[in-house]
């Protein structure tokens, strides 16, 4: 019994190792790439409670800062979302931590990763222009999600 009870732990042990491998779609070259084939994106900044089609470019500065890989963004409040198509999505909080996620990750792939980011333009600023340079997205009440209007 205690050899089952030892080999489901190490394999428990082993999935759970596996299943954090790192997923080459959460990283800030992969968002960039993404960005850069597509026309237009979907910031969410939540102090306005509001979404904006925006076109990627705008966003540039903020995907050019210095991005350093770290742990869970834990409690932190989420400034501006960034949703890229339907399943990739960038989200920045407020104490400069940043979370990409990719609904395409693989079975034995993390969905997500975590940096803490440095640029040179304020996430505030980032919203400012998101605000002045997008487009107003009407939310369905429902879900809060962006409508195909």
């Amino acid at each position: 019994m205690k050899k089952i009870i030892l080999f489901a732990v190490a394999v428990a042990m082993m999935l759970s190792m596996v299943s954090c491998a790192k997923n080459p779609r959460c990283t800030p070259d992969a968002a960039k790439e993404m960005m850069g084939e597509t026309e237009k994106v979907v910031a969410y900044v939540y102090g306005d409670e509001k979404s904006y089609e925006i076109d990627p470019a705008v966003l540039d500065e903020l995907l050019a800062g210095e991005w350093t890989e770290s742990g869970r963004a834990n409690g932190e409040k989420k400034i501006m979302s960034v949703t890229i198509g339907e399943q990739y999505e960038i989200c920045f909080f407020e104490n400069g931590s940043a979370m990409i996620y990719s609904g395409l990750a693989g079975i034995l792939q993390s969905d997500r990763a975590y940096y803490q980011v440095k640029t040179e333009v304020s996430l505030e600023d980032m919203c400012k222009a998101v605000r002045e340079n997008g487009e107003e997205v009407a939310l369905e009440e429902d879900n809060k999600m962006p409508s195909a209007e």
